[in-house]
């Protein structure tokens, strides 16, 4: 499985702009074995990975946090992250069907991997972690930042309840000139955000991953001039109402967006919520509000802000 992973960031790390030689020593492969991982392409690889009992949204996610990490990290980041993503695998029994294939003689009932290889981490809690490190790492990021603090939500696929979802427990809030993180990404780490997260994913399944940003006149603007729809929600006449009015917006909607900027209310303050298919993504979206200048380090005091 691990040559089959490394391919497909290889390839990811190519279409990065990249040359062989670059990914090689990125991923601590030859130069020949890249040429080769693009010579197979990504559809066989993925289908190579598919046929070992591993869905093609998972594989997805992982391959997206491997390129993000091995762009940004170091080896020993890249090596970490991939040695945890196969103990989670084998932890929750992903490769069991697989096995008994190339051999027979393993029992129905074994469970011996979710005892041997304790679950760690998983793909999505490292997408979530991924995206905190980029927002984090991202100067000027902390005008970003709601009264009530950033979180960031990623949805496995089949998740139903918040306890299913990856969050921030703590969240993360502005302290200074710096972002930072009171917890670590965990499942049932958010409530509200997870919530709002299902709410979307159950109408527009590709909407996967979320992150909460404070609202601010001009932000609207500026990630729609950036080629994002946007769904308005609100105001709401109390904080009770805002399930109900956000599940009627989305029902009314033609298509999914990639922000839904909430405009508060009795007891709620106004916030962005950036969608994507992973973390990483939606925190991208929500820097190309620095881009746009519109949450520079000349943003106005905190005690000014709507909700304080």
């Amino acid at each position: 499985m691990i040559p089959y992973l490394r391919g497909l960031t290889a390839c990811r790390l190519i279409d990065e702009g990249l040359s062989q030689h670059s990914v090689a020593k990125l991923l601590g492969v030859t130069q020949p074995m890249v040429r080769k991982y693009v010579r197979i392409g990504e559809e066989r690889l993925t289908r190579r990975l598919a046929g070992m009992g591993i869905p093609k949204e998972e594989v997805e996610t992982i391959v997206k946090v491997l390129t993000h990490t091995a762009l940004r990290g170091s080896r020993y980041d890249l090596d970490r992250l991939l040695s945890q993503i196969i103990n989670s695998m084998l932890s929750r029994l992903t490769l069991c069907n697989f096995h008994r294939r190339m051999d027979p003689t393993v029992p129905s009932n074994c469970r011996l991997c979710s005892a041997l290889f304790t679950q760690v981490s998983d793909p999505y809690v490292e997408d979530v972690r991924a995206a905190l490190k980029l927002i984090q790492a991202t100067e000027g990021s902390y005008t970003l930042a709601p009264e009530v603090g950033i979180n960031i939500v990623r949805a496995p696929p089949g998740a139903s309840t918040p306890e299913e979802v990856v969050g921030i427990a703590g969240r993360v809030i502005r302290v200074a000139s710096s972002l930072v993180a009171v917890g670590e990404p965990t499942y049932g780490g958010s409530r509200h955000t997870a919530s709002v997260l299902l709410t979307l994913k159950e109408r527009w399944g590709e909407v996967r991953a979320a992150i909460v940003i404070r609202y601010r006149e001009g932000f609207a603007e500026a990630l729609k001039a950036s080629g994002l729809k946007l769904l308005i929600v609100g105001p709401h006449e109390s904080a009770d109402k805002f399930f109900s009015d956000l599940r009627e917006s989305v029902r009314r909607a033609r298509e999914a967006p990639d922000a839904v900027v909430d405009l508060g209310g009795v007891g709620l303050e106004p916030v962005i919520y950036v969608l994507g298919e992973s973390a990483v993504e939606a925190t991208k979206k929500a820097l190309l509000l620095l881009r746009a200048g519109v949450g520079d380090v000349r943003d106005r005091p905190r005690h000014n802000e709507a909700g304080s």
